[in-house]
């Protein structure tokens, strides 16, 4: 009888196993997305409690278990809950007691302890990209139940972005900065990816999304006009598509050259009151008031000319002219570039008076230092192929009546665009052999003289005056100077 029990104690003890919790890991540690199988080396919760079936023969038959995993779908950077139900499949009762493993993809994610047949874990997606994963739950086991292992997938999907971007007020030829703001739905920003900016349908740059920013800087044409803005978020892995459009507001930049010569264009009440009304008007008069003002338009392509206007302060009606020649073109597309100046000397034209202290400056081109001589250089500086010095002429005085001037020598050009602007406009062409000889500092001759084709465009008003239609005729020779060099 004693060897018999002693025998049967021997049996139990031989079938015993103690099973030791193991401490949970980071339910948020980083998933290497490449490993697609378990690493068999790793230890799993309840490793030294289950055994080969072979092991597992005693005088009492261990219970199986059995464990359902819920496929699980998520959004990206949101944490996905991770469920499991494990059951004692032989007495159909949930399992109360123990821990299971959950893995992704191989890795362990992290323990978690059972209660009343359920577990679960709450795991950051932020280190995965949009695709499907692996979920793996191991449920070790204990003495009297087999352990058991389950799968499921998890389905990352992409996170939703929005694309922010203002519209954006900019000058003609002048750099501005264009700026697209990249969150996903719930206002984190993103940092990953490109934008691509387009203006009008068409490309212009690709940038790289920063800390949610994508910046670039943009230098509108020399054309006043609206534009769309369209910024497109190329999406990743993790992020989706998404674009916006906005406005690019382009207005003409209004120069100032610092020449002392500035004036209070306001002062000539008859110019003042016969100025085109627009806020570009405004900007060209408070220009004036730090210097000679003056626009670029145009593409940048092709010949390059000057419009200038005001050598003579109170020579009105041209001065009127060139200001709506301005606002007119600023909406225009140039097939090449126009600078203008209304106002070459702010304090004549002010001040009503053709000289000031006793300077013509139509006589002292030819002289260093003068405003007028400052336009010459200015021009040149510009590489411009014409310019155009346009005018007024007393009746009864020289020339009298509405006229352009031109030379045959040495810039033969100034003669064959002298009589294209009078035939076009109805004027007089009068043309001298040689620039320099009956007008030695004039503009127009100091251009002919230095390879710039120049011509001298009168229309008949008093000084100090406008006559009615002579800012029109003015206008037309305007026109007539830009149509010969296929500008507009």
């Amino acid at each position: 009888m004693v060897l018999f029990i002693l025998f049967a104690l021997t049996i139990i003890s031989s079938v015993s196993a103690t099973s030791n919790d193991t401490t949970m890991v980071n339910a948020e540690s980083t998933i290497d997305n490449t490993i697609n199988q378990e690493n068999d080396n790793q230890q799993s919760l309840q490793d030294s409690s289950i055994k080969d079936s072979k092991d597992l023969k005693t005088a009492t038959a261990k219970h199986s278990s059995k464990i359902k995993v819920a496929d699980t779908t998520v959004t990206y950077s949101n944490k996905a809950l991770l469920k499991a139900t494990i059951v004692d499949k032989t007495s159909n009762k949930y399992i109360t007691t123990g821990k299971v493993l959950f893995k992704i993809n191989g890795v362990s994610i992290g323990y978690t302890d059972i209660k009343n047949g359920k577990a679960s874990i709450l795991y950051n997606t932020k280190n995965l990209t949009a695709k499907n994963y692996n979920i793996s739950v191991v449920y070790g086991g204990t003495k009297s139940i087999n352990g058991y292992r389950s799968n499921a997938t998890l389905k990352v999907n992409k996170m939703q972005t929005v694309v922010t971007l203002s519209n954006v007020n900019a000058k003609t030829n002048t750099s501005c900065v264009i700026s697209a703001l990249v969150k996903d739905k719930n206002g984190v920003k993103v940092n990953e990816g490109t934008v691509v900016f387009k203006i009008n349908g068409v490309s212009i740059s690709q940038v790289k999304v920063v800390n949610g920013v994508a910046s670039l800087k943009y230098t509108p044409l020399n054309v006043v006009k609206n534009y769309t803005i369209t910024a497109k978020y190329s999406g990743t892995k993790r992020y989706t598509y998404s674009s916006r459009d906005s406005k690019l507001l382009v207005s003409l930049k209004v120069n100032v050259l610092n020449w002392n010569s500035k004036g209070n264009i306001k002062a000539n009440k008859i110019l003042y009151n016969n100025l085109t009304k627009s806020s570009l008007t405004n900007e060209l008069i408070n220009a004036a008031s730090k210097g000679t003002p003056y626009v670029c338009l145009g593409n940048g392509k092709g010949n390059t000319v000057f419009i200038v206007s005001g050598i003579h302060g109170s020579e009105l009606s041209s001065q009127s002219a060139c200001v709506k020649l301005i606002n007119d073109l600023s909406t225009v597309n140039i097939h090449g570039t126009v600078y203008i100046i209304p106002f070459v000397a702010p304090s004549y034209t002010g001040n009503n008076t053709r000289t000031l202290n006793g300077i013509n400056l139509n006589s002292v081109a030819n002289k260093k230092g003068t405003i007028s001589n400052n336009v010459y250089n200015f021009a040149k500086s510009k590489k411009a192929v014409a310019l155009g010095d346009f005018h007024c002429t007393m009746p009864g005085g020289e020339p009298g009546r509405d006229a352009v001037f031109g030379s045959y020598k040495p810039t033969a050009g100034s003669a064959t665009l002298s009589k294209y602007i009078a035939g076009k406009t109805g004027s007089s062409s009068i043309i001298y052999n040689r620039a320099g000889t009956e007008y030695p500092g004039s503009l127009e001759d100091y251009c002919n003289l230095n390879s710039i084709t120049s011509v001298t465009c009168e229309v008949k008003t008093a000084h100090g005056t406008i006559a009615k239609g002579s800012v029109e005729k003015s206008y037309k020779m305007m026109k007539s100077f830009l149509a010969y060099y296929k500008l507009i």
